[in-house]
């Protein structure tokens, strides 16, 4: 396979979230230039994985009360829908749902109204910034007094997500940076996603951190890398890091411990899940994805080295979304 030799002079700030979100499919259809015969059977193949039926629930709860429903109307309506259980069980999980979805809301309404300006009106802005002779261009949309992007999404929280809120924040960031926009205050993105709200932490210079992302969409489309998105992310979840995974490999200029072998093993354990998917079929395996399973042709490379490839684009990624305390949906359950 040989990739193209040309690069776009302009790209789509979707192409750069594919970088971490699908890096197969850039590969092989933006750099070489390969499409799927069956591709076109699938309405659309993003995310890589299914909505969860009540993740859907739970997005369409939350947009019905930022948009005035009641609460126990919603509720009603949810339990009559065919994947609920029926009688009691299906209204108590509606109810539930419907909960979390107010608290999430309420979240959501506190963090417009701390805004500088008391008005919340929503601008939708196109940006065009150049870096090195690239130009990106991207849409997002603003809240208040243009100070807040708040990205609210159905799929949870997981790669694409946190790569869609960490980009538009670059872009925008950049902008600023460049001069072709102005905004009173501080700019902030924040990412809903379940019953979790997280703010993006920002970079120092957007402009160096974008070209951190360009050097690796170029990479991307280059070379065939051992990059799969959930996998690494699922390591990532459950505790690992980078140096932690040197401490337990001795890949790391520091020496071996067992806490960091336990701490290890418990992340590839995740890891692998993602990776070749769970019993009874909970979790499915990414190495079923149609992209990944065109480019190692039904073999993927050995999960250490695949995380080991991830660890680099997707760690520090992960780092730049922080949980704001008070939203995470298990602590509150516990209070």
């Amino acid at each position: 396979i040989e990739p193209a030799a040309s690069e776009p002079e302009e790209v789509e700030l979707a192409a750069l979230v594919d970088v971490f979100a699908r890096p197969a499919r850039l590969f092989l259809r933006d750099g070489v230039g390969v499409s799927l015969p069956y591709e076109s059977a699938r309405a659309d193949d993003d995310p890589p994985v299914d909505i969860h039926p009540q993740r859907r629930e739970f997005n369409q709860a939350l947009q019905a009360l930022r948009a005035g429903a009641d609460p126990d109307q919603l509720a009603a309506s949810l339990a009559q829908q065919p994947s609920y259980p029926a009688a009691s069980l299906g209204k108590a999980r509606a109810r539930e749902v419907v909960r979390e979805a107010a608290r999430l809301a309420a979240d959501l309404d506190q963090v417009e109204a701390e805004l500088e300006s008391a008005t919340r009106q929503r601008e939708r802005l196109t940006l065009r910034v150049e870096i090195d002779g690239v130009i990106i261009n991207g849409e997002l949309e603003t809240v208040g007094a243009g100070q807040l992007q708040l990205i609210e999404t159905a799929y949870g929280y997981g790669v694409r997500s946190a790569a869609e809120a960490w980009l538009r924040h670059l872009l925008w960031q950049c902008a600023l940076e460049q001069g072709r926009i102005t905004v009173a205050g501080q700019a902030q993105t924040m990412l809903a996603s379940g019953n979790e709200l997280r703010r993006v932490v920002p970079p120092a210079s957007a402009t160096d951190s974008m070209r951190t992302v360009l050097a690796a969409w170029r990479q991307v489309r280059r070379e065939p890398l051992a990059l799969f998105p959930r996998t690494t992310w699922a390591y990532l979840g459950k505790g690992g890091d980078d140096r932690g995974f040197g401490r337990a490999t001795g890949q790391g200029p520091e020496p071996r411990d067992q806490e960091a072998v336990q701490a290890h093993r418990k992340a590839m354990g995740a890891a692998h899940a993602a990776l070749n998917g769970a019993p009874g079929g909970a979790v499915s395996a990414e190495c079923d994805d149609l992209w990944i399973e065109a480019l190692w042709r039904g073999a993927p490379p050995p999960l250490e080295a695949i995380i080991a490839a991830g660890l680099p684009l997707y760690g520090p990624l992960f780092a730049r979304l922080e949980l704001l305390p008070g939203t995470d949906g298990k602590k509150r359950r516990a209070r």
